[in-house]
């Protein structure tokens, strides 16, 4: 019972999962969110911003509680090593209530770059072409995203644009670091 266990005020949720939740917290959709209608605050950093639920693939799924403070630091330590600018966008390709996708995009956020999202998952030149599209910088994505970049940039031309990766969810095998960092140099 995830609402008892976790207690929220408020939760944001994306209309493909709209309905039939007994939830008793203020639901916000991300298609369109409504006004808050209370003021923000400056969070004490040693407090749970959020509990991510882990999907059990090393055991029982479980809660893990993330404070602000570690968010925060987690995300402004890599923007700062990717030196991420407000000029820079990055492609994400995975669905949005995954770790991957809130940490890539508060990543961006934090150093005031934009985002550019796609449904559905792209793989290989299919992600180049996309951020060629709209004009990428980076990209952030799980291993088998990399998995298959690496299996495909020898057919697909690396977007001009494009200078970061980041991975998230799981780690990338230290074979495939190797294979991208030969593959696209001129990446960080």
């Amino acid at each position: 019972d995830i609402e008892k266990s976790i207690n929220p005020d408020i939760g944001f949720y994306s209309k493909e999962f709209d309905g039939h939740l007994p939830l008793s917290f203020q639901m916000f959709a991300l298609e369109g969110l409504k006004r808050i209608s209370h003021p923000l605050r400056i969070p004490d950093p040693e407090t749970t911003a959020m509990i991510m639920f882990t999907s059990g693939t090393s055991g029982i799924p479980k809660g893990v509680g993330w404070t602000h403070g570690a968010i925060a630091h987690n995300n402004l330590a890599t923007a700062e090593r990717l030196a991420i600018t407000p000029e820079d966008r990055a492609f994400i390709n995975t669905p949005p209530y995954t770790t991957s996708s809130i940490t890539h995009v508060i990543t961006m956020i934090a150093a005031g770059a934009s985002i550019a999202v796609e449904r559905g998952f792209l793989f290989g030149s299919g992600i180049f072409d996309r951020m060629r599209e709209l004009d990428c910088t980076g990209f952030g994505g799980v291993p088998v995203h990399f998995l298959r970049i690496l299996a495909s940039v020898k057919d697909s031309p690396v977007p001009k644009r494009l200078r970061f990766l980041m991975n998230s969810g799981e780690h990338l095998p230290t074979p495939a670091i190797k294979g991208l960092r030969a593959a696209l140099p001129s990446l960080q």
